[in-house]
């Protein structure tokens, strides 16, 4: 009989090795992540690179993000991170010089302040310095019908690379220097990163709860017998 239970036994561990993927080989039930990104944007004083928590409400945006952030961080089984972007810009008025120096420091200044929160891999960090942003006011002026002579002035921001003093000469300057310019003195968070809501949706707190493997029994006449053999 002692055979007879060494022989099932050794049957039942090889069913159970042959459940596994083998090395290298992902289960055909493995979670599928689905892409995620969250973001943040905070803005500056003109000419600035301190950052001022009650200009553009930047401590309420931050505040809501900073916890997101940590749980995206530290919660290594429902979340991957993918990427990690920081952009800076400047408003167009100014030397290019100085609106590229702005837009790393604004940059730098977004980074250091959430480093608080959380570490940055630099493998996964890109930074993005705009200077001058002409493509977030080439945006602005599209959304918004009441620019003074809107088509011109986005005849001119598509067909010159720096048309500041043309612009300084339209009608349209003023409006935007005092409606649109003050938006475009900022920095931004993106993060991109994977989710597993199949494991959020269970309640699971491990990948390998979700890759539970089936409990093998012996049939039950042969259980009762294993069971009482000496």
């Amino acid at each position: 009989m002692n055979r007879i239970v060494s022989f099932f036994s050794a049957s039942l561990l090889a069913a159970a090795l042959f459940a596994l993927p083998t090395s290298g080989q992902e289960r055909t039930n493995t979670p599928a992540p689905t892409p995620t990104s969250n973001s943040v944007k905070i803005w500056f004083r003109q000419s600035k690179i301190n950052y001022v928590p009650s200009l553009h409400d930047n401590q309420q945006n931050l505040d809501s993000f900073t916890p997101k952030l940590d749980s995206i961080f530290s919660d290594k089984i429902h979340y991957r991170v993918r990427s990690i972007q920081f952009t800076g810009g400047a408003s167009p008025e100014g030397s290019i010089r100085f609106n590229r120096w702005l837009s790393v420091k604004r940059a730098e200044t977004l980074r250091s302040y959430l480093s608080n929160y959380v570490t940055f891999p630099d493998s996964l960090v890109t930074t993005v310095h705009l200077g001058r942003d002409w493509q977030g006011l080439r945006q602005r002026v599209l959304d918004d019908p009441n620019v003074p002579g809107r088509d011109a002035v986005l005849k001119l921001l598509d067909y010159k690379e720096e048309p500041l003093e043309e612009l300084k000469g339209m009608r349209a300057y003023n409006y935007l220097y005092l409606k649109h310019f003050p938006e475009l003195r900022a920095s931004s968070l993106v993060i991109e990163y994977d989710t597993f809501p199949q494991l959020l949706t269970a309640g699971l707190t491990s990948k390998a709860e979700y890759f539970n493997i089936p409990k093998i029994t012996p049939p039950i006449g042969l259980k009762s017998r294993l069971g009482t053999t000496t």
